[in-house]
């Protein structure tokens, strides 16, 4: 992993001796992190107001019919002249949709080859945004056309979740996340696709979760991180 590592960020190696070790590389993570002001993801941000309304505005995506919706995205991505809204129940795959952050778009992107190579199509659909745009509060109001994005609708999942044919929806997790924020996915899928499943990636446990937080290495215990 380290020459691989090198191979990508050989400014890493500070000793320039051709060999990266353990401490050179969290040195120069360090100083990427640093280099982005030492934020990070952010982990605060603005949320619209409006996500404490018992409704959305009225001219959100998910009060519009199935065919209003699919013309939507129509105008909206006029590149995709034949759009796939719906397949066919497959024999052996679910059909799924799901979003998510740069966690997420590996496995996103492996998946289909997987199943492939174990001998059958991964019908999947997806709109992810790295960091907080692809998280579910974020992706929500950006298919709505909603909050920050008034007017401007991207119906990626909602114009083919709308059609009946879809299994499964999968989310990645972000920061700060309230239950609204996927009761809204919900309400939507199961009403069109009233069997519909829902799976949470929690593969993404973070320090801050822990109160209170680990004060020195020796904390980082197996049992830290079964809590986690």
């Amino acid at each position: 992993q380290l020459r691989q590592w090198l191979r990508r960020f050989p400014a890493a190696d500070t000793d320039g001796n051709g060999t990266l070790t353990a401490e050179e590389a969290r040195a120069f993570m360090a100083s990427r992190r640093q280099g982005r002001n030492g934020q990070g993801p952010p982990t605060e941000f603005y949320v619209d107001p409006g996500w404490s309304k018992a409704r959305f505005p009225d001219n959100a995506v998910c009060y519009m019919t199935p065919p209003e919706i699919q013309a939507i995205y129509r105008e909206v991505f006029p590149k995709d002249p034949q759009p796939v809204f719906q397949v066919p129940q497959p024999e052996k795959a679910l059909r799924i949709v799901g979003t998510g952050h740069s966690f997420m778009a590996p496995g996103y992107r492996t998946f289909p080859v997987i199943c492939r190579a174990a001998g059958f199509e991964q019908p999947l659909r997806t709109h992810t945004g790295g960091g907080m745009t692809g998280s579910v509060r974020y992706k929500w109001e950006q298919e709505n056309g909603i909050f920050g994005f008034a007017g401007k609708p991207q119906p990626k999942l909602l114009a083919a979740m709308a059609t009946g044919a879809w299994d499964a929806m999968m989310w990645g997790p972000y920061y700060a996340d309230r239950p609204e924020y996927y009761a809204c996915w919900i309400d939507f899928g199961l009403k069109h696709n009233p069997n519909m499943e829902f799976y949470l990636s929690d593969a993404w446990p973070s320090l801050r979760q822990l109160r209170p937080s680990p004060k020195s290495e020796d904390e980082l215990s197996a049992e830290t991180f079964v809590r986690l």
